[in-house]
């Protein structure tokens, strides 16, 4: 053979083994370059409320402090320059809601629960930035919790459910209990309940209570529940002839069956392969609950056995026969038994199986279980483990024998969710599995005091100095609460905290059970628990099918600052664009006038503008020529809606055994105050209705409880325009019909209805005729709309509504009220008013500068004695605060919360001594 035709020869081995090579590299290059595309696209944003204490009753002030983090290192945000807060009441409606501006990543700010608007109840905070809601409501910050009543309340309330079998099956009541404060029942009082879900009316009923004071009320004929809305009941109870009581009844169960669902790791099971199959037994609260059963093969032959070793959670090995079906069968308390088939096992695939090892955690060991036809025809896989869009670590490897083992290094993967995805040859993912990482890289907090014990009255100091893992001063900005743990006893594992939600719940979606029992007290067993806990949740950041299909991401939302733009077109009446046009935008409450010119597309832009709380805007858009004849739009950002609250299971039914202790400590206060002549307990607002009362509202001429019909804008309900808002409106009476006006000889106009009797319209006090009013009912609903007032029923309460735009003798009354109480007869679409959500302002938590004496009843039985939402520490450095104590002796904790330079979080929890 000739020299030449051996190189080259030598030349098409070379080249063969390259282009060997290259094609088998590519197993993981598409996963690898569409996840780096999806992180640059999708900076993660999370945020975490460190609030002052767990609970809270009527009247106090819920203190908060936001931390906004980006990507997987968690270092504070500079994306976003503000944050939303809302307090969602138990039927999914904003009681309260806050725009706080975001500096170096936080902010601060506070809930007052006033006895006027507050009741009794379970309440959520909600928190996101408007970047979050592109990754959806999943992964916000949402908190559940509860308030307990002030100390003018006397009616306690809880709920309660009961199961009873007949012929027909398990019935689930739904048993309403009505106390007074010592636990005395209230018997023999009349009881009317709405069963309602989000705006809507279920079903209704009258009784009274029995001498336990309780109501039953059969849920079983009902539907499945709507999942994006909770179920509650309100009820009012007449505690004597003149005086009601309203209570709101949180519902969540609906059956008494108990849901199990399996797991098998990896994904799914494989004929022939041995897996692991975890589990989660949940009750019809939604709370994990202990299990026992047995696994039976298609002729019925036990091949396994399980039962739950945490929170309803537990696993089994389970290697699945040729051809052959399996069933888990479990026994109840009640004798019932519950048989529920497994997943059906794949007849060829791969299974994965994680080795958690307590001793190495420098790598994870996976093994990958194939089955014989991919042994034999030495399959090539892809393994990538993936952290918050980083890729930390990849691995391709060819399938030689039965099993095959991965060691995944973690060094340098910070603390939370690892995504492991095995791929196929051809760059598909074929299973996947989730592993919590603990790394060594949150920060030490240590709290000195220069003593263990203190006494009663005395001024405590305590210096705060935060360090990395290796002892090394950090600098950093903290959070610091100090309850009196005597008046606000709570269970640890219940709370939240920095780290359970930041590294767990903003990662995963799905009721958590207890997160923060998986961050305190670290033991081998919770970390096999929290292993548990994977592979029963999963992380479901992203599909990788959608990010392999290589789709575009287009935002929805954008990152907003603390400046922002207010944007928008000018049109002519057919909707086409106006360009060059004119726009003038008036705020006199901020001081502004501006004046700007629309592009050649009608498009115009007002920038850089810090819009506070209160603030609003006035347009006027003008065509060449100073023509009026154009529309003048806005773009608007509707408001987040509010869905089925994610966490229902943490919905307390019971809530006086919470409270108890703190508000007898509230009485405490209460009757010192009085003793003292520093408060008259009759001053305190009672939660009643005064069924009796006589007396008008004089701004708007009756009381709401008066009017035969009430509507108020609801974020849960969506409607365009007013006219079908009042339409759909709940047990709604009002029809619009297309008339003719034989008033101002305008044409047909719609106009509201009574049966077949028109009803007299008002607009902020003034009589307005049907051709004044119709883009008013017809046009996008107005912002600005307060609420609507509508009297029908009886001829003195439309009187009295009437007469506050002059009409005294109207039967019929539709009373309208704009926020802004401006209404503009003659509408001009070339006007446009907004008021766009503007920054609030935060209230400083007060610190007593002199030691607390026994005159002073209102800080002895204090629950918050100190909050600081603002302690920022240099390296090096000591972060001083200080705080007095109650005249008596007590236990007190102190929670200090934050984030380092480094995103590095840090926790700290101590105990003070009053002796």
């Amino acid at each position: 053979m000739k020299r030449s035709q051996i190189r080259f020869i030598l030349c098409l081995s070379l080249s063969t083994l390259l282009l060997l090579s290259a094609v088998q590299s590519s197993v993981l290059d598409k996963a690898v370059s569409a996840l780096q595309r999806w992180s640059d696209s999708h900076p993660l944003e999370k945020v975490y409320l460190h609030t002052d204490k767990p609970y809270y009753l009527v009247g106090d002030t819920i203190w908060f402090k936001a931390y906004v983090t980006v990507g997987a290192r968690h270092r504070l945000s500079d994306l976003s320059g503000a944050v939303y807060v809302d307090l969602i009441d138990e039927a999914d409606s904003v009681a309260q809601s806050l725009k706080l501006p975001v500096t170096s990543g936080m902010a601060i700010g506070d809930f007052v629960l006033h006895d006027s608007a507050a009741r009794e109840g379970n309440y959520r905070l909600r928190a996101y930035t408007q970047w979050m809601r592109n990754a959806g409501s999943d992964y916000f910050y949402d908190q559940t919790f509860s308030v307990g009543n002030s100390v003018a309340n006397t009616v306690f309330s809880g709920i309660s459910y009961r199961y009873q079998q007949d012929g027909s099956g398990t019935q689930t009541y739904a048993v309403l209990r009505f106390t007074y404060q010592d636990g005395k029942p209230f018997a023999g009082k009349k009881l009317d309940y709405h069963l309602k879900e989000s705006y809507k009316t279920i079903f209704s009923g009258s009784t009274k209570t029995n001498e336990a004071g309780e109501v039953s009320v059969n849920l079983s004929r009902l539907k499945a529940p709507d999942e994006m809305h909770s179920r509650y009941f309100v009820a009012s109870m007449e505690v004597s002839k003149n005086l009601a009581v309203r209570k709101t009844f949180p519902v969540n169960q609906s059956a008494a069956a108990t849901d199990i669902q399996f797991f098998p790791e990896g994904g799914h099971m494989v004929e022939g392969l041995k897996s692991r199959i975890a589990f989660k037994a949940t009750a019809a609260n939604g709370l994990g609950v202990a299990v026992a059963g047995k696994i039976l093969d298609g002729k019925g032959v036990e091949v396994a056995s399980f039962d739950t070793q945490h929170l309803g959670m537990g696993y089994f090995s389970l290697q699945p026969e040729p051809g052959n079906v399996y069933t888990a069968k479990i026994g109840h308390k009640d004798g019932s038994v519950q048989t529920i088939d497994l997943p059906k096992a794949q007849k060829s695939g791969h299974v994965l199986e994680v080795g958690l090892s307590e001793q190495n955690t420098e790598s994870l060991l996976v093994r990958v279980h194939s089955d014989a036809e991919a042994v034999k025809r030495s399959a090539r896989l892809g393994l990538l483990a993936q952290f918050g869009g980083t890729v930390q670590a990849r691995s391709e490897f060819q399938i030689s024998k039965a099993i095959t083992e991965v060691n995944i290094p973690l060094t340098g993967v910070p603390t939370g969710i690892l995504q492991l995805t095995l791929f196929s040859e051809q760059g598909l993912p074929v299973n996947e599995r989730v592993v919590f990482v603990r790394a060594k890289d949150q920060l030490l907090l240590d709290i000195t005091s220069g003593k263990d014990t203190f006494m009663p009255g005395e001024r405590i100091d305590l210096g705060l100095s935060p360090s990395d893992q290796l002892g090394s001063p950090v600098s950093g900005n903290f959070s610091v609460s100090v309850v009196n743990d005597d008046i606000v006893p709570f269970d640890p594992n219940k709370e939240r905290s920095i780290f359970s939600q930041l590294l767990l719940s903003a990662d995963i979606r799905g009721y958590i059970e207890q997160p923060n029992y998986y961050f305190t007290d670290l033991t081998a067993e919770k970390t096999r628990h929290l292993d548990l806990l994977m592979m029963t949740q999963g992380y479901r950041r992203f599909d990788w099918k959608d990010l392999l299909g290589g789709e575009p991401f287009i935002a929805k939302y954008q990152p907003e600052k603390l400046l922002i733009d207010i944007t928008g077109r000018v049109t002519d009446l057919k909707n086409k664009p106006v360009p060059n046009a004119k726009i003038h935008m008036l705020s006199n409450k901020a001081g502004l006038v501006l004046d700007t010119v629309a592009d050649n597309n009608g498009q115009y832009r007002f920038g850089n503008l810090l819009v506070l709380h209160g603030v609003s805007f006035s347009f006027q858009a003008r065509a060449a020529g100073n023509s009026d004849r154009v529309m003048i739009h806005i773009d608007r950002v509707l408001p987040e809606p509010v869905l089925r609250n994610p966490n229902a299971a943490d919905v307390n039914n019971d809530i006086r055994p919470l409270t108890k202790t703190t508000l007898e400590a509230s009485l405490r206060q209460d009757m010192e105050q009085e003793r003292l002549g520093q408060l008259s307990r009759a001053q305190q607002l009672r939660e009643v209705q005064i069924r009796a009362s006589t007396r008008w509202n004089k701004a708007y001429g009756i009381n709401e409880s008066q009017a035969d019909e009430v509507y108020r804008p609801d974020p849960r309900r969506p409607c365009k325009t007013l006219m079908e808002c009042l339409e759909e409106m709940d047990a709604s009476r009002v029809r619009f019909r297309l008339v003719e006006d034989s008033v101002e000889n305008c044409g047909k106009v719609w106009r509201p209805f009574y049966q077949n009797d028109a009803y007299f319209v008002m607009i902020d006090n003034m009589a307005v005729s049907a051709c004044d009013y119709q883009t008013f009912l017809t046009s996008e609903h107005p912002d600005d709309i307060d609420r609507v007032y509508l009297s029908h029923e009886s001829p003195t309460i439309s009187s009295r509504l009437g007469s506050m735009a002059g009409a005294l003798s109207q039967r019929y009354v539709m009373a309208i009220w704009t926020k802004q109480k401006s209404f503009r007869k003659k509408y001009n679409p070339s006007i446009a008013h907004y008021s766009p959500k503007g920054f609030d302002n935060a209230k400083l938590f007060y610190v007593p500068k002199n030691p607390v004496t026994d005159s002073d009843a209102f800080r002895k039985d204090v629950a918050t004695v100190y909050w600081n939402p603002s302690l920022s520490v240099g390296s090096g450095k000591n972060g001083q605060f200080s705080f007095y104590v109650a005249p008596r002796p007590g236990n007190y904790r102190v929670t200090v919360e934050g984030i380092d330079t480094e995103g590095r979080l840090g926790r700290h929890v101590q105990r003070v001594k009053v002796r």
